[in-house]
């Protein structure tokens, strides 16, 4: 859902962008493959029920370390 390019190198970032922008399936891929991962991961009720697991575990003690 992405291109990786190393941190501070301009040259690299700059040539993926030249790519992305010459290259219009493969920013739509990307853009698409963003989305769904977004939508999966990032849902109202899968933070809710991350939270609620979260507060269930404290207050149960389950977060402590055996």
């Amino acid at each position: 859902s992405g291109i990786l390019v190393e941190p501070f190198d301009v040259l690299q970032l700059s040539e993926s962008i030249i790519k992305l922008l010459n290259d219009k399936q493969l920013a739509k891929n990307l853009a698409e493959n963003g989305y769904e991962k977004l939508k999966t991961n990032f849902s109202f009720q899968r933070m809710l029920n991350d939270h609620i697991s979260v507060y269930e575990k404290i207050t149960t003690g389950d977060w402590l370390p055996s």
